[in-house]
């Protein structure tokens, strides 16, 4: 037997699982197996086995999110025992709102000027991302797992990148 748990912010709620059950109804949840936690949006009719076994292989959860005491760096482990340090500059140049990324490739914008930027706060959004609010006034971005994933694995190839095109536009960081 599975354990699956709401995920409210902060809070676990417990309620049995079977293997066999499928789910008929829409909401987050975390499903424990052994040390393990994986997390979707549940749909009608998707067998339980199927749902897990996709979001374990696709999804990652993290287990720590944690600002540190400048408020200047964001750390996040995630359960395949990656763990990433990011600046606040980095989490807020490369924040995933319209307003930095655009509605498209050719309108993301390359927004200098954010090397003292620090986080404000961090709140968590549903089971599935945090907003970050940073002390530019900038909260407009949803910081979902995967992308913070991606932000922490691919972290030198984003930040050269930036640095690059800074450089080209003749931009700084400060």
């Amino acid at each position: 037997m599975r354990r699956s748990k709401s995920l409210a912010p902060g809070l676990f709620r417990g309620s049995a699982v079977s293997s066999s059950t499928t789910i008929h109804h829409k909401r987050v949840h975390a499903v424990e197996t052994g040390c393990e936690r994986h997390y979707a949006i549940a749909h009608i009719g998707i067998n339980y086995l199927e749902w897990l076994s996709f979001m374990t292989e696709s999804s990652p959860w993290p287990t720590e999110v944690r600002l540190n005491t400048d408020k200047d760096q964001l750390i996040i482990a995630f359960g395949d025992d990656a763990s990433y340090s990011l600046s606040a500059e980095y989490l807020r140049v490369f924040s995933p709102s319209a307003e930095v990324q655009g509605h498209s490739p050719d309108q993301r914008q390359t927004v200098p000027g954010k090397k003292d930027v620090r986080i404000a706060a961090v709140e968590p959004v549903g089971n599935y991302a945090i907003r970050i609010r940073f002390n530019d006034g900038h909260d407009t971005g949803l910081y979902s797992w995967s992308f913070l994933h991606d932000l922490g694995r691919s972290h030198d190839e984003h930040w050269g990148s930036y640095l690059r095109e800074l450089a080209e536009k003749g931009l700084s960081r400060a």
